[in-house]
């Protein structure tokens, strides 16, 4: 394990990806875009060094400019002791069934993946093992470059993945895939090695990804 630090100038092409994100395990994500400011914590997971890459998404639309109000949330759980802070204005967000774009003009490409890349790893690059999306939170974002407490704030709103998953709402053992539409909805896909667990617990529905148990 070893611990990643970027600076906001870090990134250019932000990309997550992952295999199909199903809705109830039968029902695909709908692919979508947005314009707006994004920013991009970690969060330290419950499972020893694992890291939670949180981007929040504040969207405009035809009529208003972005609101400081988080209306996608995308999270890449990883394996790795990860440190970033980010924040990003004036982009585009793409998104389908596996991958999760955001472009930006200036700098380098950073990547979000649970797909293992061909030959070394970039150093711009983040490799997890499970991706998740859901709907608006009533989070608030900066107008301008967080501060370090804001920074923390918002790692604090977006919470950590489940550790273990006993019960589920939709998922389960066997399963790659899961979403529920319940407390504000959510949806997972995982890399193999790791089952889909989706919750229905308060205040948001959690949807993660957890180890599989030995067969």
């Amino acid at each position: 394990m070893f611990a990643k630090t970027l600076s906001m100038a870090a990134a250019a092409v932000m990309v997550l990806l992952g295999p199909e994100v199903e809705r109830d395990c039968s029902r695909s994500l709908s692919p979508g875009s947005a314009k707006g400011n994004v920013v991009l914590v970690t969060v330290p997971a419950a499972q020893g060094t694992k890291t939670d890459v949180v981007l929040f998404v504040d969207a405009a639309t035809e009529e208003e400019a972005p609101d400081s109000k988080v209306d996608h949330v995308f999270r890449l759980q990883t394996d790795e002791a990860v440190e970033v802070q980010m924040r990003l204005a004036d982009v585009r967000v793409d998104w389908n069934r596996s991958t999760v774009t955001v472009r930006h003009a200036l700098d380098r490409p950073l990547a979000l993946t649970i797909q293992k890349p061909f030959g070394p790893t970039p150093p711009s690059t983040f490799v997890g093992f499970g991706l998740s999306h859901a709907g608006g939170r009533d989070i608030a974002l900066p107008a301008g470059e967080p501060t370090v407490a804001q920074y923390a704030a918002l790692a604090a709103n977006a919470g950590s993945s489940v550790e273990e998953c006993t019960e589920w709402d939709s998922g389960g053992e066997g399963t790659a895939s899961c979403s529920v539409g319940c407390n504000g909805g959510c949806s997972v896909s995982c890399k193999p090695g790791y089952d889909a667990c989706c919750k229905c617990v308060l205040p948001n529905a959690k949807c993660s990804c957890v180890t599989s148990e030995p067969g």
